[in-house]
């Protein structure tokens, strides 16, 4: 806080005559082929933001107006443990197979080795 004091004093300088003077073009006022491609570039840029926000505002406007709290509408919390067992139950079960995939997979490679070594054993006693 103390280096912010401090530096306070030169950043108003530097933000008051840093963009100051008197130039022959700037951003605002082009005079140049290159600065006038520029500064359609901002405006294209800034009403292309401009219609993306609006288009935004609207869309979050339906949604508040179209999925607002109604009277006839089902019990919060019940929609809500609703849409959890829909969202779980699959995920679990997905998972589960998963699981149950690996550790055949496994039980097998173990089953394999062992028996494989049972029989190595049985023929080295018998032979």
């Amino acid at each position: 806080m103390r280096a912010l004091r401090a530096l306070a004093p030169a950043i108003l300088t530097l933000a008051v005559f840093a963009c100051g003077g008197e130039y022959p073009q700037s951003s605002v006022a082009p005079k140049t082929d290159f600065t006038e491609s520029i500064h359609s570039l901002y405006g294209l840029v800034t009403l292309i933001t401009l219609v993306i926000l609006i288009v935004v505002w609207r869309v979050l406007a339906y949604i508040v107006v179209r999925f607002r709290a109604r009277p006839d509408a089902p019990d919060q919390l019940e929609d809500q443990r609703l849409g959890g067992l829909i969202m779980w139950i699959p995920g679990m079960l997905i998972f589960w197979a998963a699981i149950t995939a690996i550790w055949f997979r496994w039980t097998r490679e173990e089953y394999t080795e062992w028996r494989a070594e049972a029989r190595q054993h049985a023929a080295t006693a018998h032979g």
